[in-house]
């Protein structure tokens, strides 16, 4: 018998579901990212971290309520969508939403390879944490998204992280105490939906992870942290959890 995490196609009436609502967000998110910067002038620093919390905001209502396949449903079908914003290229509504100037010439490698990455780390989440991996949904989709928009606002002191492609990329000390604070509430969001834990043992867990995920986001090459982010956040919590 295959094991239930493998089976890749989620029942009928969930893709019935699932696939209308996906396919209706992400080309809305995309639409809104765009229209927020190439109309009201909003930084891409702003509107490509909008539609990265929207992402995994939906990613998580949908692991919670529906199952993994669910998940790896919405996120194929994200995926082709992305394929599609990429043949788009620059100068397109939904591409500029999501292309960060400061990527060039590389600006559609960074936003193929964090999304693939994040696949490969839910993946990675659903297998080896199970539900848990709700913690790293929450925890990239909103810890991860305010470093940079608390960053470019309010950064002064700046230090420098590698990046696959030479593209030169700093991060802030302001930026990561958000991704800390905002990782802790992510982690006990999801933790008051999966896990019965005392509130004590929350609070500690979703403090550890908060750390936890800061510090690997501080020292993770620019185009990866969406991994790194969401397996760490996801591993601390589930350990500590498991611990105490």
């Amino acid at each position: 018998m295959l094991d239930p995490l493998f089976q890749i196609f989620p029942e009928p009436q969930v893709i019935a579901v699932v696939a209308p609502i996906t396919i209706i967000c992400i080309f809305l998110f995309l639409y809104c990212s765009g229209t927020l910067k190439l109309t009201y002038k909003i930084k891409t620093n702003y509107t490509r971290k909008l539609f990265h919390i929207l992402v995994f905001t939906l990613a998580g209502i949908i692991g919670f309520f529906f199952n993994f396949q669910a998940v790896m449903l919405y996120g194929g079908i994200t995926a082709l969508i992305v394929i599609y914003v990429l043949y788009l290229s620059s100068g397109n509504l939904l591409f500029e939403g999501i292309g960060r100037e400061q990527d060039e010439p590389h600006r559609a490698f960074y936003i193929g390879v964090p999304f693939i990455t994040t696949a490969i780390a839910g993946l990675l989440n659903n297998y080896l944490f199970l539900e848990f991996a709700l913690v790293g949904y929450l925890v990239a989709g909103w810890g991860d998204a305010i470093g940079e928009p608390v960053g470019v606002r309010f950064g002064k002191h700046r230090y420098k992280v590698p990046s696959l492609r030479n593209v030169p990329c700093e991060r802030s000390l302001e930026g990561s105490l958000a991704i800390l604070v905002m990782s802790a509430v992510g982690t006990g969001v999801a933790l008051i939906l999966i896990a019965d834990v005392s509130w004590a043992l929350l609070i500690m867990a979703a403090i550890i992870s908060g750390f936890a995920t800061s510090l690997v986001e501080a020292v993770s090459p620019h185009g990866i942290d969406n991994f790194t982010t969401q397996v760490a956040a996801t591993g601390v919590c589930f350990g500590v959890v498991s611990v105490f």
